[in-house]
């Protein structure tokens, strides 16, 4: 391959991984460029992966960490290193190039601690036509809404139904009615059952069997 930078003008992505190495990796890397036989430059090659596995022994944490190590063998040679490549190499300007910028949906959340999934699981109440499937879903919508109070809104261990209550309505626009004779769990009951549970995945969970409800209908 042919040296697209020289040492004095090191790009980023060169710094970076020369520091993480070392200079006695950097001097291997430059006594395999001397070796004249391509089979043993080879083999030198080889052997400075395996040294490489061990400096940067948390490499081995991610998926096909080899391919990441033989171009950083490449990048530490600065592309110089004439050798058989067993993955393909990435050219350096690739991980110089700044990433596209990503448009993110410019999301209204109305009351932050309860999230934008909350109100999605209200508008798919208001939507649900099957009044046992609407009555259940309203329900585990509530113990959510008061479980993420608790864990997201600075409510310490205690809330009061009528705070979850109030900002149901206010997110349904009064859409939906709670079903009667239903009683909220108590807070420290709700604290016990869901500490160190994410939200995230909890909420993920309630969505998938409202759907699963529907199904069996």
């Amino acid at each position: 391959m042919e040296a697209q930078v020289t040492n004095g003008n090191l790009s980023p992505i060169q710094r970076v991984i020369n520091a993480r190495y070392g200079n006695n990796i950097k001097k291997l890397v430059e006594y395999a460029k001397t070796i004249k036989d391509r089979s043993k430059r080879n083999l030198a090659a080889k052997q400075i992966i395996e040294a490489m596995k061990i400096i940067n022994k948390d490499i081995q944490k991610i998926d096909d960490y080899e391919k990441v190590l033989w171009n950083h063998l490449a990048i530490l040679a600065s592309y110089e290193l004439d050798i058989d490549y067993p993955h393909p190499i990435i050219p350096l300007e690739d991980f110089d190039r700044k990433p596209e910028k990503i448009d993110y949906p410019d999301q209204h959340i109305r009351l932050r601690h309860y999230g934008k999934i909350i109100e999605r699981m209200i508008q798919k109440a208001i939507e649900e036509q099957d009044p046992a499937v609407k009555d259940e879903l309203i329900k585990r919508i509530l113990i959510q809404m008061k479980k993420s109070y608790l864990f997201h809104a600075h409510a310490g261990n205690y809330v009061k139904d009528d705070v979850i209550i109030r900002d149901f309505e206010r997110l349904s626009s009064g859409n939906l009615k709670i079903p009667q004779n239903f009683s909220l769990p108590h807070s420290q009951e709700l604290m016990n059952r869901y500490s160190g549970i994410p939200e995230a995945e909890t909420e993920k969970r309630l969505l998938g069997r409202s759907n699963n409800q529907r199904k069996n209908k």
